[in-house]
């Protein structure tokens, strides 16, 4: 029988080896779990990267459209600005027309209706110098603009006021083309 010293040493030389052999194992698989992991990680930082470029773009995408609609209103906002000076600019220049273009104008409104002997004739009091076909309406009521036909059952409003509301859309449309 060997000397008991000699079978120590050898489960302890075994025991050595497989332990040796059990450390390598382990750390072959550690090694494979790190890698794993490492593999797992790298792949949920490339999705993590793709969505975050996916919400940019969208991010980017949303910025870009709101300030398009910031840009057009106010393109829209400086556009109906020139176009409310433009109407009180040609409000102005109507107020200040003469005797004749006054009575000129009136001609062409009231031209096609027909005309009663009762009707009058609402004008500033600076056109009632001006020869009209109408009797001119001499009550309290006062224009700075335009005109009032008064009829027996209506009246017809030539305001400048009524005027430029009547074709406001209109008048409005007009400016905003011309300014494209």
């Amino acid at each position: 029988m060997p000397p008991i010293n000699d079978i120590i040493d050898k489960i302890y030389s075994d025991s050595e080896g497989m332990v040796n052999s059990m450390l390598e194992l382990a750390a072959v698989d550690a090694r494979k779990i790190l890698d794993a992991r490492l593999n797992e990680a790298k792949a949920r930082r490339a999705e993590i990267l793709e969505n975050a470029e996916k919400e940019c773009e969208i991010i980017k995408l949303r910025v870009a459209a709101e300030n398009e609609l910031y840009i057009r209103d106010l393109r829209i906002a400086a556009k109906r600005g020139f176009a409310d000076k433009v109407l009180e600019t040609a409000k102005k220049r109507f107020s200040e027309l003469n005797a004749d273009e006054f009575a000129d104008f009136v001609r062409r409104q009231i031209k096609d209706i027909a005309i009663d002997d009762g009707d009058e004739l609402l004008i500033p009091d600076k056109y009632k110098s001006s020869t009209f076909s109408i009797k001119i309406y001499d009550g309290e009521r006062k224009l700075d603009g335009g005109f009032v036909l008064i009829k027996k059952d209506y009246e017809y409003d030539c305001t400048i006021d009524a005027l430029f509301q009547y074709h406001a859309d209109e008048i409005e449309r007009m400016i905003l083309e011309s300014l494209e």
